[in-house]
């Protein structure tokens, strides 16, 4: 089925804003900072309204993912950032 132009609009700017959290996290983890403050994501732009997986930890945390990237809340001002094992 061929898709309206608002609709090609609207997947990508999902794809935009999943690719930008994906890359901040990537970033952070990269640069060695495992545990960040969620105002600093925050002010970077990160958009936690948009993920691609949820996944429990086994510890009933749960963990957010964009692609291969995520997540964890350690408290309401702190987060782990954590890489997908494939």
């Amino acid at each position: 089925m061929l898709k309206t132009a608002h609709e090609i609009k609207t997947i990508d700017i999902i794809s935009q804003k999943l690719r930008n959290n994906r890359d901040m996290l990537s970033r952070f983890y990269s640069m060695g900072k495992r545990k960040v403050g969620r105002k600093l994501l925050d002010s970077k732009g990160f958009d936690f309204g948009f993920y691609t997986t949820i996944r429990s930890s086994g510890q009933s945390h749960l963990i957010f993912y964009c692609y291969d990237f995520g997540y964890v809340k350690i408290n309401e001002s702190e987060l782990e950032i954590v890489k997908l094992n494939v």
